[in-house]
This record gives structure tokens, sequence and C-alpha cells, in this order.
């Protein structure tokens, strides 16, 4: 038998037990269901988010809760108001029943934690009434109020703006990091494992009396590999078909498509290529379940500091970075 029969051989070999196995069949399944179950509802969560309850005590002004809702609406999030008689009422709320914030004449009560974007907007409405009353007993125009208070605002001019892709290719960047992350060292493993088992059944000096080494060590990675392509392929794919169903406020799905995922499977396949040669030589050196845990652990050694100043390198692409 020719040395790329047996290589191909040793390939399909390890391809097809691993691709068998319930573990890795019920890994799958699940990540994939994962994907669709849960994406939708994220950009559910995202795109319709609950109202902010506000509490306001029965004599504050009747016409606060028409002036919040404008403010709040500009501030990126919808309120819904609920009115107390009495302000121990409303506090007793504020903690137990998902009041967020409480106004009271002339304060603002929150449980534990301020709201700079609540406090905002309650104070931009309580101002805005007191100025009414104001301009109604001094006799003034209203609307020359309002340009007196509230003047023009300047335009706005961008040197350099932001590319429309730009977070798109952050997000599927930082999740392709980690999908890579974890089938390295999910599949680096199943060499290793793979290795140290057919050391102990002794069925690696059946093959080794066939096939020389190298060519038994091309195989296993070559089939575990391709298989944790396919892998790779199918959870990437779910996962880029899941974000093109839904609606992501502020994040245009059509930056992240094909193109980061081929890029993922190219990083892949040159990771994959040095690591699972290291867990197929650590694998080698081991012949115990309790030696080999703690083998797998000098590759992640390795992959860490790569992991971590790969999201560094996201969130700030400096040049000794790239």
């Amino acid at each position: 038998m020719s040395g790329l029969r047996q290589v191909f051989e040793i390939a399909r070999r390890d391809f097809l037990q691993r691709a068998r196995s319930k573990a890795f069949l019920i890994t799958s399944l699940v990540t994939i269901g994962a994907i669709f179950g849960l994406i939708p509802l994220f950009a559910q969560e995202v795109s319709d988010p609950p109202p902010v309850k506000v509490g306001v005590l029965a004599s504050v002004d009747e016409s606060f809760e028409s002036r919040l809702n404008p403010v709040a609406e500009a501030l990126g999030f919808d309120v819904e108001v609920e009115t107390f008689e009495a302000l121990p009422a409303a506090e007793q709320a504020l903690v137990a029943d998902g009041v967020e914030v409480v106004v009271a004449p002339g304060e603002i009560v929150f449980a534990r934690e301020s709201n700079s974007r609540l406090s905002a907007a309650a104070s931009a409405a309580h101002q805005a009434i007191e100025r009414d009353r104001l301009v109604a007993e001094l006799g003034l125009d209203p609307e020359i109020v309002v340009e007196l208070v509230s003047p023009a605002p300047l335009p706005e001019r961008l040197i350099d703006p932001l590319d429309p892709e730009d977070l798109p290719r952050r997000v599927g960047t930082q999740v392709g990091s980690i999908i890579l992350y974890i089938a390295i060292l999910m599949f680096g493993q199943f060499i290793m494992m793979g290795v140290m088992e057919e050391k102990q059944s002794r069925v690696v000096e059946v093959v080794l009396s066939r096939a020389k080494a190298e060519r038994l060590l091309t195989g296993k990675v070559l089939g575990i590999g391709l298989l944790g392509l396919l892998q790779l392929a199918v959870i990437g794919g779910s996962l880029v078909a899941a974000l093109n169903l839904v609606e992501i406020p502020g994040l245009d799905m059509g930056g992240l498509g094909w193109k980061i995922l081929v890029q993922t499977v190219l990083w892949f396949l040159l990771g994959f290529g040095l690591y699972s040669v290291l867990y197929g030589g650590l694998g080698a050196t081991v012949t115990r379940q309790e030696d080999a845990q703690g083998m797998a652990f000098l590759p992640v050694l390795l992959l860490l500091p790569g992991y971590f100043i790969s999201f560094i390198a996201i969130e700030e692409p400096t040049p000794w970075l790239r």
C-alpha cells in the first residue's frame, strides 16, 4: 500500500470514528440549536427592551408624563409612569416592585444606585415644567423664551466617519476567535486522546508495523482536522444564517457574511495544523488519563496569550498588534 493510501485510510478511520461518536453528534446538535434559539431571543431583547418604570407622586405636576416621554425617547428608552399618592408607598415599590426611579416634588429618588439617563430625563422634564410656570407668571412669550434658553445647536461635521461595516466585522471577529479557541482545544485533544488510547490498546503497534509514524500522525491530523473543519463550517454557517434572519439595532448584518467565515476557516487550518502536531506528540508521551489531563494544559498556555491579544487588537487595532 502506498504512503498516500495509508494516510488516507488512517484519516478516514479517525474521521468516521469521531463523527459517529454520540458526544460529537450531541455537541454539534446542541450548539446549532442554541444558536438558532438564543440569537432570536437576544435580538428581540435588544430591539424591543421593556419600558422603564417611573414612579411619580400625585403632587407632581400632571404634565410631567407628557414632558418625560419625548425626552426619554430622545435618550433611547421608553418609560411607563405609575402614580403614587404617598412617598413611602413609592419608595416601597422602588425597592420591591421593579420601579427604577421615583420623582417627588423637589427630588429624584433611586433605590441603591443612580442612573444618569433616568436622572437626566426626569430633570429635563421638571425643568420644562418650571420654565413654563415662570413664563406664565412673568407674562413672557413662550417662543421667545424657548429661543433664549434653547438656541439652535451647532451643525456637526465628521473628518473620518466610521465605516458602517466596522461593528459587524468586530462582532464576527470576536465570535470567530472564540470558536477557533474552542475548536482547536477540542479537536487537538481528540488527537492526543486518540494517540494515547491506541497506545493503551496496543493498536498503534499493529498500525506502526504497516505504516510509518509520520504517516500515522499525518492521517490523524487530516482526519480529525477535516472533522473539525466540517463542524466549524456548519456552526459558522448556522451563526451567519441566524444573524441574518434577525434585526439588531445599530448592527448591519450585511457586513457580517461569508468573508469572515472563510477567514475563520483559514486561521483554523493554520492554527490546528500547528497545535494538532503538538497534541499528537504529547499524546505519544503519556499512557494514563491522569497524565493526559496535565499534558493537555501545556498547549493552553500557548493559546491563551494569543487569544487575549486578539481581543485587545480587535478593540484597539494599534500597528504593533496587527
